[in-house]
């Protein structure tokens, strides 16, 4: 596997509070996406959170390199998120788990609030 590193294309960095009203910076690193040399036709994107004690690298996977980007970014988001927020549904400066601050992050499709009813004619109205 590269060094991290070497394979950084990305990074954004979000401050949480401490407990002492203090301002932690937290680092999102994302890198290059490449093909897992395990599974054939797959793709990986390495991601990794540093600053919060948990600099454990992870990994979204894709059928290319986009959707394996995308996949990381989207677990990035998470994970961020269940760091300043402590739990899904604790409220803080920030708002709530899902309507909240995203860190610019995509949210996972199921964690998207649609409510908008599409008919036909809204369709003919978008073309």
């Amino acid at each position: 596997m590269p060094d991290l590193a070497l394979d950084i294309i990305a990074t954004r960095t979000v401050w949480e509070e401490g407990a002492e009203g203090e301002h932690i910076p937290i680092t999102i690193n994302i890198c290059r996406p490449i093909i897992d040399k395990d599974v054939k036709g797959l793709w990986e994107c390495m991601h990794q959170i540093v600053g919060n004690g948990d600099d454990v690298r992870r990994r979204g996977y894709g059928v290319d390199s986009i959707e394996a980007l995308y996949n990381s970014l989207i677990m990035a988001g998470i994970k961020l998120r269940s760091i300043i927020y402590k739990t899904p549904h604790e409220e803080n400066e920030y708002g709530m788990w899902n309507k909240g601050n995203n860190f610019g992050f995509p949210q996972h499709p199921k964690d998207i609030d649609v409510d908008t009813d599409f008919t036909e004619d809204d369709e003919d109205d978008n073309r």
